[in-house]
């Protein structure tokens, strides 16, 4: 009941009566349980695992929010959320939903994007979870044991609900005193609420909203729309300043000056790195544009030249 038990709190913040006060988020490391909540009003991201732009994209508007508003808590001078309201009137608190963290490491895992992302990525993550509260940003977590969520998250998200467990250890390790031999048969959705009070915390409920109008009828605000296929930068620099691509929630252009660094466009075959060479020659002159395959060609470079190295790994 784990996954029916955050759809149900996103539903509530996304009722009628909260639209104007809740923004969402929904981050969904599983099986897109929290697909439901996608076409309502005021989702305004959903992530999955299958999509890890999409992931990327979510973590990296949770960051910048939670510095915007501790900004905006600095610029004010106020201590909370509530004093921020009075200044900002038009400032949602937002609601952040992740549900199967215990896939998060593999998510980011695997030999492309090397080791150490994994890690770098959730540091991220605790760090806007730790700054979040004070900015009315809000997480609900879901994992399935007590292992998958680190020390400094257990510190910073003080409540918690245990759901059934698959054996008594599964308790212990929440400090759930069971007297060995006596595991609970629990039903799904019923489970242990601040360790002692045993609770039914959901059941199947209808997942359309209380109003007139369904979910699926009303427009989604959109604050990180997922990136076009195809993309047409506007360039404004003149060479070697050069856009090498669109940021993935600003959709900013980010700029490389060429004449201060070379660049390395890394990547395995069918990644694209062809294509971004293709990209970055484009915005110079033809005729500046020199394709080098051997160390011959090399000697041949001129002042002003831009020179395009492909399969740096097998270069002759």
């Amino acid at each position: 009941g784990k996954t029916m038990l955050l759809r149900n709190i996103g539903r509530t913040a996304t009722d009628q009566r909260h639209r104007t006060a809740w923004d969402v988020v929904t981050i969904d490391f599983g099986t897109r349980g929290l697909d439901a909540l996608r076409t309502f009003p005021n989702t305004v991201l959903a992530a999955n695992a299958d999509d890890l732009e999409s992931v990327t994209r979510a973590l990296r508007y949770l960051q910048g929010e939670v510095a915007r508003r501790r900004s905006l808590l600095v610029e004010h001078a106020c201590a909370d959320y509530e004093q921020l309201t009075t200044r900002e009137a038009n400032l949602p608190r937002l609601l952040v939903l992740i549900d199967d963290f215990q896939n998060f490491g593999g998510i980011f895992g695997g030999s492309v994007y090397g080791s150490q992302v994994p890690e770098i990525e959730l540091t991220t993550l605790i760090t806007t979870l730790s700054d979040a509260s004070s900015c009315g940003v809000h997480f609900v977590i879901g994992a399935d044991r007590r292992s998958s969520i680190r020390s400094t998250m257990h510190s910073a998200i003080s409540s918690r609900v245990v759901l059934r467990q698959g054996d008594e250890s599964g308790y212990f390790d929440f400090g759930i005193n069971i007297a060995r031999g006596t595991m609970p048969r629990l039903p799904a959705g019923r489970g242990f609420w601040f360790d002692d009070k045993r609770v039914q915390f959901i059941s199947d409920a209808n997942m359309q909203s209380s109003g007139d109008t369904s979910p699926a009828e009303l427009s989604s605000r959109s604050v990180a729309p997922k990136l076009p296929e195809l993309l047409n930068c506007d360039v404004k620099s003149s060479f070697p300043r050069v856009v090498v691509g669109i940021g993935d929630v600003t959709h900013e252009n980010h700029y490389h000056d060429l004449a201060k660094q070379p660049l390395l466009v890394l990547g395995p075959r069918g990644s694209g790195r062809t294509i971004a060479l293709q990209w970055l020659a484009s915005q110079t002159k033809p005729s500046q544009v020199k394709q080098v395959r051997s160390t011959t060609d090399v000697a041949d470079l001129k002042k002003d030249d831009l020179a395009i190295i492909d399969d740096a790994d097998v270069f002759a």
